[in-house]
Parts: C-alpha cells; structure tokens; sequence
C-alpha cells in the first residue's frame, strides 16, 4: 500500500473529488480500501465504527435470480439516514487469491455518473434517488463456482472514509446477502467479527486511559 506521509499530499482538494480520485488516478490503486489506511488524512473506518451502520450493498444477478455471470450491485442508503452528499467506491477483491494479478470478475458498467478504473476493480458513484447499480460480470471461460467479494467506502466532505460488509458473489449462483454459501465463506464472516471485537476492545481501551489522564 502507498504510504500515509504520501498519501497526505495527493488527497483530494475538493470533497466532491474524493470518490472519483480513489478510482480514476492510477496511484491510488495500490491504496487499499481496508480499515486503518490513510484517506483525505483520516483512517478509513471498519463498518463497525459507522455512523450509519444501515448502508448496505445489494446485489442481485440480472437476470431475475437465476444463475448468472453478470450482477447488479446497488449502494443502499437508509431511507431515515441524515447524510448529505454520499460517495463511493465499490472494490472488487479475489477471496481465494487476496493478491492475484487478474480478477474472476470485473465491473462493466458503473453508478449513474459515475466511472470504473483500477483495472475494473473499482468504480465509484453518489448515492442519489436516481443512482444506478454498477454491472459485476465474470470473465468469460470463468466456470461456475468461482467467487469474488464487493464492498464499498463511502464518505460524505472530508469526513473519514467507511466501509460496508462485504458480500461474496459465487459464478452461476443466486447471491444471499446475508448468509454466506460455504464452510469458507463463513470463515470469512467469523473473522469479520473477531475484527470488529478487537475494534470494541480498542475503543474500551481508550476510555479507560482518557479516563485515568482525567483523575491524573
């Protein structure tokens, strides 16, 4: 990953600049969209650590829930939320192969307005009423059974980037959002929440110590 003293000096000038730099600039590629990496000179947040922890992913095949290639993932925003101005980048990760060179799968189309860089690893968008999903399709050869991961980092200004659950798309299957199809994949999950314990234990630690410097 490009390093946070670096990092500082090519952050977006512009709030609404942000989604677009993550996505369009070739050197923020090597940037990860992982928790405690340095965008616009905040951590990018656990989804643990949200302030509206409703925004969700939904991805659906396009072909009406039958097995397919090709899937729509859409950027869900609590209809009650009080955010203004969402952006985002979806990531495309290989969780079998965290660092291989080619991805199964690729986004074709992005968000209303929006644009896919990275490879076809990322694309980026706003959330607004009128805001498309981005198009998922798998490499053609590609056989049934081969998976790829989505998530997102949103943001709203120079607030600190957060991301959301990740959701595993298998080849040829019908996606749940919610329950992961296999053994690995909910491996996956339980670390997830071990993550998101050790986030809860740190900000317990915090407390106590800014509570010991105030009886200090």
């Amino acid at each position: 990953a490009v390093t946070g003293v670096f990092l500082l000096l090519l952050v977006p000038q512009h709030a609404d600049a942000y989604a677009a730099w993550f996505v369009d600039r070739r050197v923020s590629c090597f940037t990860e969209l992982k928790p405690d990496e340095i965008i616009m000179n905040n951590k990018i947040l656990h989804h643990a650590k949200s302030i509206e922890p409703g925004i969700h992913l939904d991805v659906s095949p396009l072909e009406s829930n039958k097995p397919s290639s090709e899937y729509a993932v859409k950027f869900v925003l609590p209809q009650d939320n009080h955010l203004n101005d969402v952006q985002y980048v979806l990531q495309l990760s290989d969780p079998d192969d965290p660092e291989a060179a080619e991805l199964p799968a690729k986004f074709t189309s992005a968000p209303t307005n929006g644009g896919i860089g990275c490879g076809g690893a990322r694309t980026h968008g706003r959330a607004r009423m009128e805001d498309s999903p981005a198009i998922v399709a798998f490499n053609d050869g590609i056989k049934d059974g081969a998976r790829i991961e989505v998530w997102a980092g949103w943001a709203t200004g120079h607030e600190a980037v957060t991301l959301t659950d990740k959701v595993v798309i298998v080849a040829g299957n019908a996606v749940n959002n919610e329950h992961y199809a296999s053994s690995k994949d909910f491996d996956d999950y339980i670390y997830d929440d071990m993550i998101e314990a050790e986030l809860e234990e740190e900000d317990i630690e915090e407390e106590r110590e800014a509570i010991e410097k105030e009886i200090e």
